[in-house]
């Protein structure tokens, strides 16, 4: 059987459905899901990547309010902010990014290539996402890196890995279908 559908339109579609299409407005990347087809590959497959991060995050999190007072379900972040940024800046600063297409040697694991302040500091806030908004980014960001590549993930930031394997493995709604190791 063939898949004629557009990529992503899963994932749209659960954006777009009723009582979803108020989560996570603020998301750079939620306006992006219906331009798909403008993107290349690897650009659209990590878009794609994100979003079902927050969707993952959404599913498998507790409870909790946000800074608005809005109950929200989220994977609890406590202790693990350092390495949630440090994942966040990895993958998305635009400096690092492009020295390592230019052939830099910027290994996350080797710290002496990351000395430059330049490779430092690249948040959610950068992109106009704040308090549980940035959050969200953050976890999204970090379950889209696991998916995308466990390994770099659980070398880098071992704490987030275990949180998310905490909070999605044992959890009905997603162990049929996602599995971290």
């Amino acid at each position: 059987m063939s898949n004629d559908r557009p990529p992503g339109e899963a994932i749209r579609a659960f954006f777009e459905a009723a009582g979803n299409e108020n989560l996570f407005p603020n998301c750079p990347f939620r306006r992006e899901l219906s331009h798909l087809h403008e993107f290349d590959a690897a650009s659209a497959d990590r878009i794609l990547g994100h979003m079902l991060g927050h969707i993952i995050d959404h599913r498998a999190g507790q409870p909790c309010r946000n800074e608005s007072g809005e109950m929200i379900s989220a994977i609890n972040q406590d202790d693990i902010q350092h390495e949630l940024r440090f994942i966040y800046n990895d993958c998305n600063n635009p400096r690092l990014n492009e020295d390592r297409k230019s052939g830099a040697e910027l290994d996350p694991a080797d710290l002496d290539s990351y000395r430059s302040p330049e490779y430092h500091g690249f948040d959610p806030e950068q992109r106009g996402c704040f308090g549980a908004d940035a959050r969200a980014e953050l976890m999204a960001e970090a379950i889209r890196a696991y998916m995308q590549n466990p390994n770099y993930l659980k070398m880098v930031a071992p704490n987030v890995a275990a949180r998310i394997r905490a909070a999605v493995n044992p959890n009905p709604a997603l162990n049929q279908i996602i599995q971290f190791n």
